[in-house]
């Protein structure tokens, strides 16, 4: 927080710090922080400018936020309307059980976020994924043996049973 708003010298300064963004005075010691902010603090978290995300760093203007808290947050989020929500598409993702990047991807072929958000077939890398398993050894098992998704999931626990 200090870094961005006041070190001319960091990638970020030019979005903080450059565009007038600063942290109250109050905040300048430490301690004041950790007990100004102490409530909903997490590890997990991350400090956000709430409700105005152009306003300073100071009470009654920030809060710890998780990653889609911060991702809605940012100006250059695109939040959509989905189920009767304002989501943005990694809250979208995460509540359909889809890819983040398969969601980006229809959306830039120019699927609705309806469409887009639909679960499709799942591929044999998408099995692989959620099983821990080799893609190649997975995809062998299927298109060479001929075996079902199942059998070439189960199919060394299967071969080991039979030896």
């Amino acid at each position: 927080m200090m870094t961005r708003c006041y070190n001319k010298n960091r990638r970020s300064y030019k979005d903080y710090g450059h565009k007038g963004v600063i942290v109250c005075e109050r905040w300048h010691d430490f301690n004041n922080f950790r007990i100004d902010t102490a409530d909903g603090y997490s590890d997990s978290l991350t400090l956000d400018r709430y409700p105005n995300r152009n306003g300073n760093y100071e009470p009654g203007n920030t809060r710890w936020a998780d990653t889609f808290q911060q991702a809605k947050n940012k100006d250059r989020t695109k939040l959509y309307l989905f189920k009767g929500e304002m989501l943005c598409i990694p809250e979208i993702a995460k509540l359909q059980n889809i890819p983040v990047r398969s969601i980006y991807s229809r959306v830039d072929r120019g699927m609705s976020i309806e469409d887009a958000a639909t679960p499709t077939k799942k591929t044999i890398a998408g099995i692989a994924r959620e099983f821990g398993m080799d893609y190649d050894k997975l995809h062998y098992r299927i298109t060479k043996l001929n075996l079902s998704v199942s059998e070439a999931i189960t199919y060394e626990r299967y071969k080991n049973k039979q030896a």
